[in-house]
């Protein structure tokens, strides 16, 4: 039998202990007084005998007694005789085996803040992460499951924003995981996105990009997100692409200050509209090039060849 059972049996045993003597006693007392007031002469005759009064006596005593200490419990459970040794329990009066040990209220809550604890105790603790004071078992059951989250996110990695406040301090003591961008990526998979086919694909074919159609979604935009691949109105491009259509761009402007149509890119790029439209549009938007009409003039990141 484990002690919170045994705690609990005591506890229970003495509150029936002190129920019984106190519904036992009392009728006893009562009765014992009547039956000698009205005087029954057989009573009477064995009460005038000297040696009933000794077990008589014996009894009464020890029932006073436990009257006494039944009393006394019924008192500390409702008065103030008693000790307040958690103002919060966490814990069933059942399971509860409560103590003023500082680690019982921690392994009971498993986390709690620094200022909270001491409310609780008057004592002032060293958080272990943050502001969190944790029991070490828990600890660990955290760390092991956001680790296993981790893994199973893949090369995308765990979007940080998922985990609640705990989880997010817990964090600190991963020192092989180290967030980037919000996201919490494992080491076997820190390279894997930058090697990635798609990626591969993208740089052997700058100007005529291939459709991502077999390309996890999730890979797809955490490649984007870390500057891997370049999306714009939907077509995806390798950072690659983008210096090679500045470089172009600058030759054709070098030939026609005046601008230049998205035909003659085309045509320089070996593309069609489909590719050539989204490229243009990038360069317009960081600086390359400006739209003037049908035309494309030099911007102001215009690279000088």
């Amino acid at each position: 039998m484990n002690r919170k059972s045994i705690g609990t049996q005591h506890f229970i045993a003495q509150r029936l202990t002190a129920l019984v003597n106190l519904l036992i006693g009392i009728p006893a007392f009562v009765i014992f007084l009547r039956v000698y007031d009205e005087g029954y002469p057989t009573i009477k005759n064995l009460l005038s005998q000297e040696i009933i009064w000794i077990p008589m006596v014996i009894y009464i005593l020890s029932l006073t007694y436990h009257m006494k200490i039944g009393v006394g419990h019924m008192l500390n459970d409702y008065f103030d005789g008693g000790e307040v040794l958690d103002v919060d329990p966490q814990l069933s009066a059942a399971d509860a085996v409560p103590d003023r040990s500082v680690d019982r209220l921690i392994r009971e809550r498993g986390w709690v803040e620094d200022k909270e604890l001491e409310r609780l105790t008057g004592k002032k603790v060293s958080p272990d992460i943050g502001k969190w004071i944790v029991d070490p078992e828990v600890l660990q059951e955290t760390l092991k499951r956001i680790r296993y989250e981790v893994e199973s996110a893949g090369p995308v990695g765990l979007d940080l924003s998922l985990l609640d406040e705990r989880d997010r301090a817990a964090v600190e003591l991963l020192d092989d995981l180290q967030p980037a961008s919000g996201r919490l990526i494992s080491p076997e998979f820190s390279h894997q996105l930058s090697d990635h086919p798609f990626v591969k694909q993208l740089i052997e074919f700058p100007f005529t990009p291939p459709d991502p159609k077999e390309v996890d979604r999730a890979e797809l935009r955490e490649l984007v997100r870390r500057g891997e691949v370049i999306e714009h109105d939907g077509i995806f491009f390798a950072p690659i692409a983008v210096e090679k259509a500045s470089e172009l761009v600058a030759e054709l402007l070098k030939s026609n200050p005046e601008g230049f149509t998205v035909s003659t890119f085309r045509e320089s790029a070996g593309n069609t509209r489909k590719h050539a439209l989204p490229l243009l549009g990038h360069l317009d938007e960081t600086g390359i090039t400006r739209r003037r009409g049908d035309v494309r003039i030099a911007g102001p990141r215009l690279p000088s060849i």
